[in-house]
């Protein structure tokens, strides 16, 4: 009976190299781990470069339109000219258009983008 239950030429793989493929690929993660963190962290912070320069060029639009007028909200570029936010990227806008500053910041990168009214932009 034992003979019919038992299978010949049984084939599969050892937990030796079940362990060995896990290892290597558990190496792999963890060198390509912090290189993916930090294009993560390249992309969000060039999100939030992007809105800011998209706030500018709203806030330019609108002292066009407005040349005597003023910026304190983000709000009022939503309003003229149909500046959408980024999705967790604060931006503020202040001044006029001899004064104006745009800062730009996503909530989980590290850099923060100011735009001064001559159109530089610094971290």
């Amino acid at each position: 009976m034992s003979k019919i239950l038992r299978k010949k030429n049984v084939k599969g793989f050892s937990i030796l190299e079940l362990i060995l493929v896990f290892a290597v690929i558990a190496a792999l993660a963890a060198i390509a781990m912090p290189q993916l963190l930090d294009h993560v962290n390249t992309s969000r912070n060039a999100s939030a470069k992007a809105t800011g320069k998209k706030a500018f060029i709203a806030a330019q639009m609108y002292f066009n339109d407005e040349p005597g007028g003023s910026l304190s909200s983000v709000q009022t570029l939503v309003d003229h000219g149909g500046f959408r936010q980024t999705r967790k990227v604060t931006v503020t806008v202040n001044g006029n258009v001899d004064t104006l500053v745009v800062t730009a910041h996503h909530e989980t990168a590290d850099k923060t983008y100011t735009l001064s009214f001559d159109g530089d932009i610094s971290w």
